[in-house]
């Protein structure tokens, strides 16, 4: 008994110094590390067993791949995306257009939520048979499988969209935007202020919404600064009338609330010079531009100013 018990002490000693043996790193591969073989050694040795340049056993011992491996892949083609566990529902082709068309969706100003993806996803594989573990009664993909599909495609997250306005997505194309500056810089000549900055002005109006409002989340692509949706303006607006030079100094601005009359209160904390008028819908009228030209003749700069709106210039 005390000469086996000295025999099991130097095998391990043995073992120990030599680092760890064969069979067991074979098991400790088995235990939690798959695939400790490279790609290109696969292919290789593929490739030769296939031409008859070596038998597999030969194979498996040179590249130190299982046999096993070995003979699972000679019979079916090589895959570059290859994937570990349960495959998922949807192929890769089936996923990359289904990334696609979300990617489309969104540069048109239609970013699709995760319910719309779930949804059509269950309704795709009702079209086409295919069997799917997805509540009936719900009649969309669970959570579960989102969850994994945004994991598959980190290209894509979730965000928060800005809302674009209907008529302001159909303006912004290649012609519009190229008649802009074409117009924009015959005026600047005519007025010939291109070398003087403080006699361009820039004004736009902001409307801010007094009912509040909740922002959905939208798939779209990740690293996106601005992801827009487009949606009809609705609930009442006040809006702000601000013009600024060149230079960066800007003049009073005007306030447009919807109604008849102004409450001597809604003058209070405005700064100072501020131009307070009352208008149908609480936006901009004719009537109220003008106003606004009036205003601003007060506090431009002496002689003749290029003024800047986002749809038009003109010299005034």
């Amino acid at each position: 008994m005390g000469a086996l018990i000295l025999f099991l002490a130097g095998m391990m000693m043995d073992s120990d110094s030599s680092g760890p043996s064969d069979i067991n790193r074979r098991c400790w591969s088995r235990n939690g590390v798959r695939s400790l073989w490279k790609k290109e050694d696969l292919k290789e040795a593929l490739t030769k067993v296939r031409n008859k340049e070596m038998s597999q056993k030969k194979a498996s011992a040179l590249f130190d791949i299982p046999r096993t491996t070995l003979r699972r892949y000679q019979h079916k083609d090589w895959k570059e995306k290859k994937s570990l566990g349960r495959q998922p529902l949807l192929t890769y082709a089936q996923e990359k257009a289904l990334v696609d068309r979300i990617l489309r969706l969104q540069s048109l100003g239609f970013p699709m939520r995760a319910r719309g993806i779930q949804r059509s996803v269950y309704s795709f594989c009702l079209m086409n048979n295919l069997k799917n573990p997805f509540n009936e009664n719900r009649k969309c993909a669970g959570k579960a499988w989102f969850v994994s599909f945004m994991k598959r495609h980190p290209q894509l997250s979730e965000r928060k969209p800005q809302a674009l306005n209907e008529a302001r997505a159909r303006k912004l194309n290649r012609s519009s935007v190229e008649h802009h500056f074409k117009t924009l810089k015959s005026v600047m000549m005519i007025a010939d202020v291109e070398n003087n900055p403080e006699r361009i002005y820039n004004v736009d109006e902001k409307g801010i919404r007094l009912c509040q409002h909740k922002s959905f989340r939208v798939v779209a692509k990740r690293g996106t600064k601005r992801v827009y949706v487009r949606q009809p303006e609705h609930g009442e607006n006040v809006t702000v009338v601000a013009c600024v030079n060149a230079l960066g100094n800007s003049i009073p601005p005007m306030i447009l609330f919807k109604g008849k009359r102004c409450k001597p209160e809604w003058k209070d904390h405005m700064p100072p010079g501020t131009l307070v008028e009352m208008t149908p819908k609480g936006s901009m009228t004719g009537k109220t531009f003008i106003k606004f030209l009036e205003h601003l003749a007060k506090y431009k700069a002496p002689g003749s100013v290029t003024f800047l709106v986002p749809t038009f210039a003109l010299t005034i």
